[in-house]
């Protein structure tokens, strides 16, 4: 479709945020290198993952670290032990919490549902991400995903499973960069209220644009912030008149360097902003903010259900980066209170930190997630992060002072995470789209709780009986060795006397003994 005239929302810079680093070159789009090192996949950008409909209050208790550090969940562990999950193209394990899982998910296992398993087959898709959910029944919606290498956005039905191409070539490359450009297609998905816009980040194109789904015209909100071009915006949500955007490095990911790297932030400082920023957009006043600038490689981002709090995860990858490191999951709590005119401002930060066990030998990384809020049994309002961590699909519990609870392991890389009206999460990654049921207990759930719990008694059961045991073994052993040392006493006591007994004579034989046998001849 045509594109509607752009808005230099950069040159309205609201003052009170912290101003980026010093303008670099903005001439051109850079040039790829000609250095041609063996490719590597990368767990590429991620895209929205919109929160569609469910039931419970949008709040969250409150937070008061200002960082925490955390390990992952142990796997095979008492409470923390793992299950068997079948997943059709992502199969693994679910280490952690299971009654956790549980209370979310209504299965174990993913359901392949785009993508083709037969390698005699063309697969339809390489990397699927801003998986979205658009419409307000669960009998009528669709889900919308983008193909940021193939440049193509799709629609599916999730009732017929039936899948066509919804925009193709829009992510906005001209035909030069796309020789070169690794994912020119679109990426992160977001809808309005009016269920009639939809706002796209395009990749190829570095801006943030709205997209009516009925003309398919486009209209052009952010390209450029403080002057300077955005590097390539990621990932984006809506709330309210609030438009809130990730914007990395991805976009000048080279297909012959398809994979992160210091390359690309060189890029960034020559071509972009020279940092890597998230920013809200005040759709109103055309007015765009940046509200942090000292992430890594900031990507999916969520928002709560009453606009309080701001989700960023870090998405951590290579080995290049001291500060982000493959195999660490990092997610970023902003903290927002009104002011005077009733503006959002933030008024705290914290972060949420984990460690993969198997580090950097794990793909994947922090990625895009969703958000499910909820109130548990005792009327506390909660919020988890759902969404790609290295290894599989994470259940992060961000109250308190936040930490992973789940881990699904899964054979594919995941980027992002969708809820559905329809009673399923959509899950975007690595030549595929899976989803899986939430939102009802799992079958089986409650009767693996109870044999759990008679596990975990009858091992704490075992554990008494064999401190029993050790305890005997030690009397026992404490009575052995005092009955010896008492033995070992007297023997020595009777030595004592023995040496200090006096010597007797032994009283002299008769010499011939009985009946004068043994006398001399002479005396017979």
């Amino acid at each position: 479709g045509s594109r509607g005239a752009a808005d230099d929302a950069g040159a309205r810079l609201n003052q009170s945020v912290q101003p980026p680093p010093p303008k670099r070159s903005q001439s051109r789009n850079p040039v790829p290198s000609s250095r041609d090192p063996a490719a590597m996949m990368r767990s590429s950008g991620v895209a929205l993952a919109l929160v569609a409909a469910w039931s419970h209050q949008p709040r969250l208790a409150d937070a008061q670290a200002a960082k925490v550090t955390i390990t992952s969940p142990r796997a095979r562990s008492k409470r923390e032990r793992s299950m068997d999950a079948t997943t059709g193209g992502g199969g693994g394990t679910i280490d952690g919490d299971l009654e956790v899982y549980d209370s979310i998910f209504a299965e174990r296992n993913l359901t392949l549902i785009v993508g083709e398993t037969s390698p005699d087959k063309k697969n339809p898709v390489f990397w699927t991400e801003g998986p979205l959910w658009y419409g307000l029944e669960a009998e009528t919606g669709m889900v919308y995903f983008s193909d940021t290498v193939y440049d193509i956005t799709f629609e599916l039905n999730p009732r017929t499973l039936e899948l066509r191409k919804f925009l193709e070539g829009e992510g906005g490359c001209d035909e030069l960069e796309r020789k070169w450009r690794a994912e020119p297609g679109t990426n992160g998905l977001a809808t309005g209220e009016a269920h009639r816009e939809m706002y796209v980040a395009r990749h190829g194109a570095r801006t943030v644009e709205q997209l009516d789904v009925v003309t398919r015209q486009w209209r052009r909100l952010a390209s450029h912030y403080n002057g300077m071009r955005l590097n390539s915006p990621n990932d984006l949500v809506k709330h309210g008149y609030y438009l809130y955007f990730t914007d990395p490095i991805y976009g000048f990911l080279e297909k012959k360097r398809f994979y992160d790297d210091t390359y690309t932030d060189h890029s960034a400082n020559e071509h972009g902003t020279g940092y890597k920023g998230v920013y809200r957009l005040d759709l109103r006043r055309n007015k765009l903010q940046l509200l942090d600038s000292t992430l890594s490689r900031p990507n999916g981002i969520q928002v709560s259900k009453d606009g309080s709090k701001l989700y960023v995860s870090d998405c951590c990858q290579g080995t290049f980066n001291d500060e982000c490191v493959q195999g660490t999951m990092r997610w970023i709590v902003m903290e927002f209170k009104p002011n005077d005119a009733g503006e959002p401002v933030l008024s705290k930060r914290r972060t949420i930190e984990a460690k993969h066990p198997d580090g950097s030998q794990t793909k994947g990384c922090a990625d895009g997630f969703a958000l499910y809020e909820t109130t548990d049994a005792d009327g506390n309002e909660k919020a988890f992060i759902v969404g790609s961590c290295p290894g599989g699909l994470c259940i992060v519990d961000t109250s308190g002072q936040g930490k992973m609870v789940a881990r699904l392991n899964t054979k594919e890389v995941v980027s992002n995470v969708a809820f559905g009206m329809d009673g399923y999460a959509y899950i975007t990654g690595r030549a595929g789209v899976w989803r899986i049921k939430y939102g009802e207990r799992a079958e089986g759930a409650d009767a693996d709780v109870v044999k759990e719990k008679e596990e975990e008694e009858e091992e704490e059961e075992n554990a008494r009986r064999r401190e029993a045991d050790e305890a005997k073994q030690v009397e026992k052993s404490k009575a052995e060795a005092g009955s010896s040392e008492a033995t070992a006493e007297a023997a020595e006591a009777d030595e004592e006397l023995l040496v200090m007994r006096p010597k007797q004579e032994k009283p002299k034989k008769k010499k011939g003994g009985m009946f004068g046998w043994g006398k001399k001849k002479e005396e017979l």
